[in-house]
């Protein structure tokens, strides 16, 4: 019998300073991607060695934040980065 929970995945502040430097890159390149050729936001270009160290101190000095999306932060971090603009249909 497989056990289920109502835990869901959530990619903030607290997973971010929990995660080890090879996920948070992953994580960074795998969002990077989709948000870039899926979703067709733009500012999403920077690499994770750019972006790593610049989340981290934000949730470091922003410690009421930590339940903020990484790509929450993101945002805030990189100011290029914007969400797609919504089309009329």
């Amino acid at each position: 019998m497989q056990r289920t929970t109502n835990k869901e995945q959530r990619f903030n502040g607290e997973w971010w300073l929990a995660a080890d430097g090879e996920e948070r890159s992953g994580f960074l390149e795998g969002a990077a991607d989709c948000l870039t050729w899926t979703v067709h936001a733009t500012g999403f270009s920077a690499t994770s060695n750019q972006l790593s160290a610049r989340i981290t101190k934000y949730y470091e000095t922003h410690s009421s934040e930590r339940t903020l999306l990484v790509t929450e932060v993101w945002r805030k971090v990189e100011p290029e980065a914007h969400p797609p603009k919504a089309t009329t249909g």
